[in-house]
Parts: structure tokens; sequence; C-alpha cells
């Protein structure tokens, strides 16, 4: 039992704490997400005449929106530390990400351009963490 509670980011007596279970809700619900979103925007550059040259930076607007997503979710349940529980929830989520990626496709970058996508995703589930925690502290 001591074991699970140090998996915890802290006590499930309601300390501030954030479930591990609330983690994994968030991670998959943003993978879902990001399905959904991604599909939407296959569909749009195939049929509508959007410029492709735009869809690397339309897939990290999808990164960025689940990354905040995520961190809502994370904190929601959590009193305290919103921006902390939201961060590492969306880092968990881009760096499994990519690494399931590297598991499909041979190739993955863990360069610089992997650490400044954690960064980003660490700010936006930080930003959606501190929106989470006050839409929590709404619904008490």
């Amino acid at each position: 039992m001591i074991f699970l509670k140090k998996i915890e980011f802290a006590s499930a007596e309601g300390n501030g704490g954030a479930r591990l279970k609330t983690v994994f809700f968030a991670v998959g619900f943003s993978y879902l997400l990001a399905l959904v979103l991604l599909f939407i925007l296959a569909l749009i550059v195939t049929y509508t005449p959007f410029n492709e040259d735009f869809s690397k930076t339309a897939v990290g607007v999808v990164n960025a929106i689940c990354a905040f997503v995520c961190g809502v979710l994370s904190a929601k349940n959590a009193q305290s530390r919103g921006y902390l529980h939201g961060g590492i929830c969306a880092v968990i989520c881009r760096a499994l990400l990519t690494v399931i990626g590297e598991l499909i496709y041979t190739g993955a970058d863990f360069g610089l351009h992997f650490v400044l996508s954690l960064v980003l995703a660490f700010v936006f589930g930080a930003i959606g963490g501190i929106v989470g925690i006050n839409i929590g502290k709404r619904e008490k």
C-alpha cells in the first residue's frame, strides 16, 4: 500500500494530489482527442485546397490543444499545484507518444527537437493545469 502512495503525485486523502488513474485518463483522453482532430485535419487536407505546407503547423496546433486538455483533465481534481500536475501529465503524454512512434517507425529524433517538444508540452500542459484547477475549485 505504501508503494502505491509513492506512485501518486501526492496522497489520495485529498491534500492536493492527483491520482495515477486521473493521469491515465487524461493521457488516454488526449490521445483520443488527437486521433479525432488529426482525422479531421486529414479530411481537410484531402478534400479542400488546403496547402500541405501548413500541415506541420496544423499538427503542432493539435499537439498543443491536446497538451492543454491533458493539463486541464489531470489538474481538475487536484487541490493545489495545478500547473505542475498539468505540465507533468502533458510531458508524459508527449514522451509516450514519441516512444510509441519510435517502436512503430524507426528513426525518431530524440535530440533538440524532442526536448523542445517536451518543453512546449509542459508549457501548454501547465496552462491547462492552471485552468483545470480553477475549474475544479469552482465545481466543488
